[in-house]
């Protein structure tokens, strides 16, 4: 299993997406898989020591995505009545100084369309351990737009249940993880790709990245057919319409 350790879910996220551009190598090694444009890892656990992402983080610069976009995915996942009976258990437990408990939420999937990708999350504290910790457990994660996004998710739900005061560690299991070359090279308005791959010798995972990213900086947008491409050449040209979605305007 490849165990990966982060200070916060967005820093998370960024060496998840970096390990990906950078390490096709070491993915495959390890029991990944590369289909053409997309590459797989199996069996990786993350620890995130404070589930955390930068409220100006803009949902809109790097995926197009709309406020609509935070909405559907509560709307999906997020039962509230389900979810107010889970927080009043866990308050009572914190109102008795319980420092050992672990109380389950499972996920909705209410949408025809759902991929019921989130599962479950287990809200827990555990003798000598500091703080309260979320366990998840995914069936799967596509690790550019919707990963970051699942990340706010958690970090919301532990805001709902425990404050925003508490800083809340969470542990994750993906037992897959996904990511295509048309997707990654968005990763650039992040961070610049050729500079993360400066010095190292190219893979062919590598190459498709800096491929799509050289297309789609000069593609004619009307001719790109299939959605999740166009999404990912709008962003790149700075052609994504709608303003801006900030972490801090995906509430509850």
């Amino acid at each position: 299993m490849r165990i990966l350790k982060f200070a916060t879910s967005q820093e998370a996220w960024e060496g998840i997406n970096e390990y990906f551009i950078t390490k096709e190598e070491r993915i495959l090694e390890k029991g990944g898989v590369r289909y053409g444009a997309l590459l797989v890892a199996y069996d990786t656990y993350i620890e995130i020591f404070r589930g955390w992402v930068d409220p100006e983080f803009d949902f809109n610069r790097l995926f197009n995505y709309k406020i609509q976009k935070w909405r559907g995915l509560v709307n999906n996942y997020i039962n509230f009545e389900y979810l107010d009976i889970v927080r009043s258990q866990v308050l009572e437990k914190e109102f008795k100084n319980n420092n050992n408990y672990n109380i389950s939420y499972l996920f909705d999937n209410t949408h025809a369309h759902g991929k019921g990708c989130l599962l479950s999350c287990t809200f827990s504290r555990r003798p000598k351990y500091g703080e309260p910790i979320l366990i998840v457990s995914v069936r799967a994660s596509e690790i550019v737009k919707r990963l970051i996004f699942d990340f706010l998710l958690l970090q919301r739900m532990s805001e709902y249940v425990y404050g925003e005061d508490q800083k809340v560690s969470i542990k994750i299991y993906f037992p897959h993880m996904f990511a295509s070359a048309e997707t990654l090279a968005v990763y650039n308005l992040h961070k610049p790709i050729h500079e993360l791959v400066r010095g190292i010798e190219l893979r062919p995972f590598q190459e498709k990245i800096l491929d799509k990213l050289a297309e789609y900086k000069g593609a004619n947008l009307d001719s790109i057919k299939y959605k999740v491409h166009l999404r990912a050449a709008k962003v790149i040209q700075g052609k994504q319409n709608g303003g801006h979605l900030f972490a801090k305007d995906c509430v509850f």
